[in-house]
């Protein structure tokens, strides 16, 4: 009997070991799959931040430097990522143009002022012109012109100002004779020139600049 039982207790199934659990490792784990998602999350985000459509104001003429900017010169596109541009029309409409502006070009802070400085040393004067005496209508704020005085019977027409800009232009409110008082940004002694010029039989002409 005794032999018996030995045999028996041989023969029984071996018993299987199961490791035990590194209770430890499973907050390492949590941690991990956290981060991995929170990365995966902060790109989506990003990519999504990076490649959204904004609303930009565009030009859809040439502007140039002291026009006053309007509205049909004017279109709203949508554009990816952020730019800082400026997204309404009301931003620009009325404003002038700081300097030239091409057709498409998107429209940024720097591109607009409200007056037109003059520089020291400078002097602002108005020149009242009768039509003839003025190209067209393409003349505006900021646009530069030549100064010649009118040629007459004893003398020709001589250069008294060159490349000076448009200050300002008003034009005549009942509309008789058409004259436009044109504001030129001058020298000192370009507007004793100019001045003086004025005085004389026929006074002065404009004449618009090409663009350089």
């Amino acid at each position: 009997m005794l032999m018996l039982a030995k045999k028996n207790r041989h023969d029984s199934a071996p018993v299987r070991l199961v490791p035990p659990v590194n209770k430890k490792s499973r907050p390492a784990l949590l941690v991990s799959a956290i981060l991995i998602l929170g990365s995966c999350l902060a790109g989506v985000w990003w990519w999504t931040w990076y490649d959204q459509s904004v609303p930009t104001v565009v030009a859809t003429a040439n502007i140039s430097q002291g026009e006053t900017i309007t509205r049909s010169d004017l279109a709203v596109i949508e554009t990816s990522g952020d730019f800082g541009r400026i997204t309404t029309l009301d931003q620009v409409v009325g404003r002038l143009a700081a300097g030239p502006i091409g057709v498409g070009e998107p429209l940024t802070t720097t591109d607009m002022a409200d007056t037109i400085s003059v520089a020291p040393g400078n002097t602002v004067l108005g020149v009242l012109l009768k039509p003839g005496d003025y190209p067209t209508p393409k003349v505006s704020i900021g646009s530069r012109v030549d100064v010649f005085t009118a040629a007459t019977a004893s003398s020709e027409a001589k250069l008294v100002a060159e490349n000076v800009e448009v200050f300002d232009i008003t034009v005549s409110e009942t509309g008789v004779g058409n004259e436009i008082l044109y504001a030129l940004v001058l020298t000192r002694s370009e507007a004793v020139e100019v001045t003086n010029a004025s005085t004389q039989q026929g006074g002065v002409k404009i004449a618009l600049r090409g663009s350089q």
